[in-house]
């Protein structure tokens, strides 16, 4: 699926997809006193897409780098990542966490009636911004 806004003039053209990153993302950048940035990070959610969050470094948008990835090989009991992470600084923990629900559990909760108990998505993560 292409969005409505998609020009036809775009070489290469743009090609359909059914899915990718279709998740909640969110920012997290720092910035000098004189006000440059000096840290940007993505983290992102996949949604129906998969059972993935990746993290990604875009401080150089031209030269964006991959920071790191969780899927359900690192967690079984990371679902489908709908929801939206969050940046934050705990207590105890002198750099900042990104914190995240487990996710969605489709065989329990898209039959109807739903299951009686997820088999998936029962954690919330707290992982370190920079290596997970």
């Amino acid at each position: 699926m292409l969005y409505p806004s998609t020009s036809g003039s775009i070489t290469p053209a743009p090609t359909k997809r059914d899915y990718f990153f279709d998740g909640p993302v969110t920012s997290y950048v720092e910035r000098a006193a004189n006000g440059t940035v000096t840290k940007a990070h993505l983290y992102i959610g996949m949604r129906r897409g998969g059972r993935f969050i990746y993290a990604l470094d875009v401080t150089s948008p031209t030269n964006p780098k991959f920071l790191w990835k969780m899927g359900s090989s690192d967690s079984a009991e990371l679902g489908q990542t709908w929801s939206q992470p969050a940046v934050a600084k705990i207590r105890g923990n002198t750099n900042p966490v990104v914190i995240f629900g487990g996710g969605y559990d489709a065989a329990s909760e898209d039959p109807e009636p739903p299951a009686s108990a997820d088999s998936l998505g029962r954690a919330i993560y707290v992982l370190a911004v920079v290596s997970g």
